[in-house]
């Protein structure tokens, strides 16, 4: 095949995904979307060799690239923004789009390092092409930057194994605690970790026991309630000792006999 015939197929290397700019894309909220848009944008610009510009003169907006791609303009927006940021791909001030990498997934690897180089001239060659022009607009719009670390961070953190709330627990109680977990799910009514640091606080005020600490448990899992709540046993006896908790009094034989005989005026009155 002669070396000005043009492309139209790519063929990508084994570790094409773990090239370190991949993993970083991938790792972004919606990163697997922004790999898809990449990969057929790749697509897009085989039969010009890299450069995305419909019928060489009109630039791919967002909305033509949403339209190729399947996906929506918000979307297409920010992974442009990314492919910049990763140097993926380069954007001249007349719209048109160079897919940087794309000389490496192409023809064969004879003539790989020469086609990167002429791929490079010719970018080189347009970019001063619009400068003797006097195209290029010295009030440029001021470029729009995206943080791609604090998502990394963000994603760190996503990945980052969470303490569970109930380690600390008696092993009895974790064990209940974990029945109680499995019935809020059955329920529908799933714990957050939040929700779960509140239950053993909660818990551990209803009782420091561990033995009543499971029974509170297994009382709430038994009945399938949401929440944790006294045992009724407990309750039921403190309310009891509370209604019939009189004081008793010892009388004299004097205080016996004054309360007779005010029984018996009584009863005579009646």
């Amino acid at each position: 095949m002669a070396e000005s015939h043009k492309y139209y197929y790519m063929r990508l290397k084994e570790n094409f995904f773990d090239d370190e700019a991949m993993k970083i894309m991938e790792g972004l909220p919606d990163g697997y979307l922004y790999s898809n848009i990449l990969l057929k944008m790749y697509l897009a610009s085989l039969k010009t060799e890299g450069r995305l510009m419909l019928n060489n003169v009109i630039p791919y907006s967002p909305q033509m690239i949403a339209s190729v791609t399947g996906h929506q303009v918000g979307t297409v927006e920010k992974a442009l923004k990314v492919f910049q940021e990763l140097g993926l791909i380069e954007v001249l001030d007349n719209g048109a789009i160079y897919m940087l990498n794309i000389q490496n997934f192409i023809g064969q690897a004879s003539n790989e390092a020469d086609r990167k180089r002429e791929y490079e001239r010719q970018i080189a060659a347009e970019k001063k092409s619009r400068r003797n022009l006097g195209e290029i607009s010295e009030k440029k719009a001021p470029e729009i930057e995206i943080d791609i670390k604090p998502e990394i961070e963000k994603e760190k953190k996503a990945q980052a194994p969470r303490e569970d709330p109930a380690a600390a627990l008696d092993p009895a109680v974790r064990e209940a605690f974990r029945d109680y977990e499995q019935m809020r799910v059955k329920i529908k009514a799933a714990m957050t970790d939040k929700a779960k640091a509140l239950a053993i606080d909660k818990l551990k005020k209803l009782a420091s026991d561990p033995a009543k600490q499971v029974a509170i448990l297994n009382q709430s899992t038994m009945n399938s309630w949401k929440g944790l709540f006294e045992l009724k046993e407990e309750k039921a006896q403190t309310q009891t000792g509370t209604f019939f908790a009189f004081q008793q009094r010892t009388y004299t034989e004097e205080e016996d006999a004054e309360l007779e005989k005010k029984l018996l005026r009584k009863g005579r009155k009646r």
